[in-house]
């Protein structure tokens, strides 16, 4: 079983060697999820949702990194959140459970931590994930920038080799600060769109396309189709990027063929209506996606028939043709 998002194999929970003893677990399920990320064990794979966690005492053992902040790892590969009183990620999570599958706003603490490890250097931190996530892990990276093109922060994806031998992936934000160390974490502030600065370049009456994630905006640039922007951490954390820049502008999404795609295209459009002066929004399902695909496939499909780059760039131009 693969682990989503730094989530581990239920084989691992499961090993009375690393389980502790004397207390009867109580697992997160669909009709209790876990409380800090709304996750459980019987969610779909892929889609960056799923827990095997479960509750112990006063607290809630989770197994989604991204989430922990400051809190140090069990051995289980759990991290255990209080429930009562403030928790040591920053956040307060009350005694209530989260709504199934529906991601908790990052707390400020996992954003701004108050012990945070600092890196000399950006391969100083690369060599660090490696290290922890183990033998054969890669670490990749996309770069975001301020408007007038000063790096703001970069999104790494890590991918490494879960418990059971599959493999597995996590995202995770890092930044420069003042004093130029590196941290595991996004900077203070709104978020600014991908490809920022390439967006501003274009006149306001060229159409922004926006897709879900960083790989698929560069694939759609790489064809052509530009500007071509996403927002960071996914369909769970739209709120936390300016959209701003889009006010008024013409803008067409495309989302993945699943139930986050759907999500985020939702949400996107409900922020960029938002607007002052609102977006002129268009949502655009790409033909023939099985569940889970995304551009990616739709380009390659198309490749695989003999098609030429310009002629599927034509084609997307054409779905992305207002409706009369």
């Amino acid at each position: 079983m693969v682990a989503d998002s730094g989530c581990l194999s239920r084989k691992r929970l499961n090993n009375p060697h690393i389980m502790p003893h004397g207390t009867p677990l109580r697992r997160f399920t669909k009709a209790e999820p876990c409380p800090i990320c709304g996750g459980h064990d019987t969610l779909g794979r892929g889609r960056g949702v799923r827990c095997f966690g479960y509750y112990l005492g006063n607290s809630a053992r989770c197994t989604r990194e991204e989430w922990a902040g400051s809190l140090p790892q069990n051995r289980d590969g759990t991290y255990s959140h209080r429930l009562h009183g403030r928790c040591r990620c920053g956040q307060r999570h009350g005694e209530g459970p989260s709504s199934a599958g529906v991601a908790r706003p990052a707390a400020p603490s996992t954003l701004r931590r108050r012990v945070e490890q600092r890196f000399r250097s950006f391969f100083t931190l690369t060599a660090y994930l490696k290290r922890r996530y183990g033998e054969g892990t890669v670490v990749r990276h996309w770069v975001y920038a301020y408007a007038a093109g000063k790096e703001a922060f970069r999104v790494l994806r890590v991918d490494y080799r879960a418990p059971d031998g599959a493999r597995a992936k996590s995202y995770r934000p890092c930044h420069r600060c003042a004093s130029g160390k590196w941290l595991l974490s996004r900077p203070e502030g709104k978020l600014p769109l991908y490809n920022l600065p390439a967006i501003l370049a274009t006149p306001p009456e060229v159409t922004v396309a926006i897709l879900e994630g960083e790989k698929c905006a560069d694939i759609a640039a790489a064809l052509g189709l530009v500007p071509a922007t996403t927002s960071a951490h996914g369909a769970k954390a739209v709120y936390l990027t300016d959209w701003s820049p889009l006010a008024g502008r013409s803008v067409v999404i495309m989302g993945d063929a699943d139930a986050d795609g759907i999500g985020y295209v939702t949400q996107i459009a409900a922020v960029l209506a938002a607007l002052d002066p609102p977006a002129r929004v268009q949502v655009v399902a790409l033909p023939g996606l099985a569940e889970g695909e995304d551009i990616e496939q739709f380009i390659e499909a198309r490749r695989g028939m003999g098609r030429t780059e310009a002629d599927i760039l034509a084609e997307l131009r054409a779905l992305m043709a207002p409706s009369p």
